[in-house]
């Protein structure tokens, strides 16, 4: 499955121009706030998400455009409102390479969502967290497969988006059986009753209604 927001990296000219500056694939990485893994194959000119090549472009003082070896697809304009919503994995940071990992990561979950369309938007160094734009729908879908265990192989430690935790008069639904996985999300935590229940659009209403994100 195509991702279409990545782009072809020039690695001759990414080496060619760390090199110049003396420095090793250690030093462009933490200059450019990702892992070596992800400067190697940043080098070996594999498909990049365009956010990665910048900071790689913003490290080198070089222009992003010296750095591509095939033009930066369209920015897509969401169809509806989106949220942004920040996973965070367990993968080690310096393990994780901005290429395959995280192209596989996103491939694996547009196809647990059904195809629906989710941009990502970025991954912050320290703990994995990837940053995701997603529309109403995708964020149900999102948030239904996880309570449900269909995304435990991604290794995600916490779902996190612009919300704030409502007071709800009823405690949230609880899977079958009770003790069935303890799920660590804010968002999976207070889910309101009957929130997958009825039109898709409805539900997403409800959860707004109820200040559950923070629309301002």
């Amino acid at each position: 499955m195509e991702i279409k927001t990545s782009v072809k990296a020039n690695g001759d000219a990414i080496r060619r121009m760390r090199k110049a500056k003396l420095w090793t694939l250690k030093r462009l990485a933490a200059n450019a706030k990702c892992s070596e893994r992800t400067i190697r194959s940043a080098e070996q000119s594999a498909q990049m998400q365009m956010f990665t090549i910048e900071r790689i472009a913003n490290a080198l003082d070089a222009d992003f455009a010296d750095l591509i070896d095939s033009p930066p697809p369209p920015r897509i304009e969401p169809k509806q409102r989106t949220w942004e919503v920040s996973i965070k994995i367990s993968t080690p940071f310096e393990e994780f390479d901005e290429s395959k990992d995280l192209t596989k990561f996103l491939e694996v979950l547009i196809e647990r969502l059904g195809g629906r369309e989710i941009i990502p938007s970025r991954v912050t160094p320290g703990s994995v967290s990837i940053g995701l734009e997603m529309g109403a729908y995708a964020l149900q879908a999102l948030l239904v497969a996880y309570i449900h265990g269909n995304l435990d192989d991604l290794n995600i430690i916490t779902i996190e988006g612009p919300y704030r935790i409502p007071k709800f008069e009823e405690p949230p639904r609880r899977l079958e059986p009770p003790e069935e996985r303890s799920r660590p999300s804010r968002v999976a935590a207070f889910l309101p009753p009957d929130s997958f229940e009825g039109d898709k659009e409805a539900w997403m209403h409800r959860l707004v209604d109820q200040g559950f994100f923070d629309t301002r």
